[in-house]
């Protein structure tokens, strides 16, 4: 009896340990290419990333300013696009 229950307590300890930690996960893949691999968004600079966000904030206000001017949509999908946001920019242009 003394060791069965040695044995029970044992694993009640053992179940007890604090589970590892998860690793971080990855980030999802921004597209599929046509070849079935996963397309994520690259590492930039910090200048380039910043250019690219002043250019979307700039395409956006003249989207914001004329939305029915059809060069104002085709910039700011475009602008999206160059940060990696394609399902963003299929949204614009659909």
């Amino acid at each position: 009896m003394r060791t069965v229950c040695l044995c029970l307590l044992l694993v009640v300890i053992a179940a007890c340990e604090p589970r590892p930690e998860a690793p971080p996960e990855a980030p999802a893949p921004e597209a599929i290419s046509l070849l079935g691999e996963p397309l994520y968004v690259p590492d930039r600079a910090p200048e380039q990333q910043a250019a690219l966000e002043a250019a979307l904030a700039e395409a956006r206000a003249r989207y914001e300013a004329d939305p029915d001017d059809v060069e104002n949509i085709i910039w700011l999908g475009r602008r999206t696009a160059y940060l990696w946001r394609y399902r963003e920019a299929i949204d614009i242009f659909s």
